[in-house]
């Protein structure tokens, strides 16, 4: 991959950044003016992730931008030494100023390393705990155009989603705030899904996150269908098409639970008069108040939401979810930047069969659909195209002995060989789709089995373990 220009010209410079443990530490950056001179100045300060939860700082949500020419990017001071920025980073710094915000902020292009591959893959692992602890997120919209000006300061005061006397003004403006690139960026949902105080930014205005999102009204649903020569793809519900990307992503975050907060079991226990009995029974039944959903997601669930948004490095479709998912499948995975895209959909498919399929490991005897959907789902999300090329580098690691660090997958052989492995059919007649799909795949099968069988039962434990 092409470095970008920006990394070009700050590795030319030389520029330094504090020295930090880079596992137990990250770097804030603080933006103060001077009393004397009334200049603006930017200075990087190293602080234990320990520190953060009583540290008052704020997290940046943001993209990047391109940066292919020296017109893409700018040039600040940063502890004194020139630094180079993108365009939208340097527009969001110009914000701040004119804001009058000083304070402490965590802006990933400028308190990670970019250059040091090993304390990327270090401060990823830390993204989560970063924004969770945050006093707030600030999700950057960019800067505003004039066209959409006057509507979006009518909305920066909107105290609530009722848009009953909106004019047309207002609704573009909506939908340029809805639809605004800051929410087809993968980096984003982690950001925005574990912040608890939520700030959203465009140009001069800020926003409340719920006008640009509500809690979907429904579950998504997809379903597989198979083309003539076995391939599988997904189907995704009517009700994704049509939710707007920002609706996407903060819905899934207001997403709303019950729960009771009223005691019924002394009302159905009332003793007395039959005027006590009867106006305990008038009484409601029940109350309830909702709070936002706190439960991590599954790694399915955020693949098939999230899979397709857009980032610089396709491996960030795993890495950057990572903060969402439950402690036991985060430590399953840890990031590699040195490796392929191969290597990090393979980590992927482990840990969402893994969910699915906590008892047996990996997955069940036979593919079911929904291990096809997830497959299919994390097939697209890392551009892998060719399933019989992919097939054999899974049977490979797993049963083509090569390498220490293989990782071997119990029940792939059976998930692959097993199922509709009697029945006949042809290309022209109806049958099993996966029969066609594996065929390949069970001819493997046949021949690993004959190997095993040939092998002494010492090695035939070890193949399977």
């Amino acid at each position: 991959m092409d470095e970008c220009i920006d990394n070009r010209l700050n590795r030319k410079s030389e520029f330094r950044h504090p020295a930090i443990q880079r596992a137990t530490e990250t770097r804030l950056l603080k933006i103060s003016q001077d009393a004397a001179s009334q200049n603006w100045q930017y200075d990087l300060v190293a602080i234990s992730l320990d520190d953060l939860s009583s540290t008052a700082y704020r997290a940046l949500s943001y993209t990047w931008g391109a940066a292919t020419s020296t017109e893409d990017v700018r040039t600040i001071r940063v502890s004194n030494q020139d630094f180079v920025v993108r365009q939208n980073l340097f527009e969001f710094l110009r914000s701040v100023v004119a804001r009058k915000e000083q304070g402490l902020f965590f802006i990933d292009a400028i308190c990670v390393n970019q250059l040091d591959l090993d304390e990327r893959e270090a401060q990823v692992q830390a993204m989560a705990l970063i924004y969770r602890r945050a006093t707030a997120v600030i999700s950057w919209l960019g800067t505003l155009p004039q066209a959409h000006y006057r509507g979006c300061q009518i909305l920066s005061h909107a105290s609530d989603v009722s848009c009953r006397n909106w004019s047309e003004q207002e609704w573009r403006a909506l939908r340029y705030l809805c639809y605004a690139p800051y929410w087809s960026r993968v980096w984003v949902v982690q950001e925005v899904l574990l912040s608890s105080n939520l700030q959203i930014w465009c140009g001069p205005f800020t926003f409340s996150p719920t006008l640009l999102g509500r809690a979907p009204l429904s579950r998504d649903t997809v379903e597989t269908k198979f083309s003539a020569d076995g391939r599988p793809s997904v189907l995704k519900s009517d009700a994704s098409r049509v939710r707007s990307p920002s609706e996407a992503i903060l819905g899934h975050r207001m997403r709303l639970v019950c729960r009771m907060t009223k005691d019924t079991t002394r009302e159905a226990s009332v003793m007395g008069t039959l005027e006590d009995i009867t106006t305990a029974l008038r009484q409601p039944s029940a109350t309830f108040k909702t709070y936002q959903s706190r439960v991590p997601d599954q790694l399915r669930d955020i693949i098939r939401k999230y899979g397709r948004l857009q980032c610089t490095d396709i491996r960030d479709r795993l890495y950057g979810f990572l903060g969402l998912l439950k402690d036991s499948s985060r430590k399953k995975i840890k990031p590699d930047y040195k490796k392929g895209i191969e290597h990090t959909f393979y980590q992927a498919l482990k840990c969402g069969l893994g969910e699915l399929y906590p008892e047996e490991g990996v997955a069940p005897w036979g593919l079911d659909r929904e291990w096809m959907n997830f497959y299919c789902e994390a097939r697209d999300a890392f551009e892998m195209g060719d399933e019989d090329a992919l097939f054999q580098q899974q049977w490979d690691l797993n049963y083509g002995w090569r390498g220490p660090d293989a990782v071997r997958f119990s029940a792939f052989a059976r998930m692959i060989a097993e199922g509709e492995l009697e029945e006949k059919t042809s290309l022209d007649t109806e049958g099993p789709p996966l029969l066609k799909f594996h065929d390949r795949q069970r001819r493997i099968y046949e021949k690993v089995s004959m190997k095993i069988r040939r092998r002494p039962k010492a090695s035939y434990s070890i193949l399977l373990s």
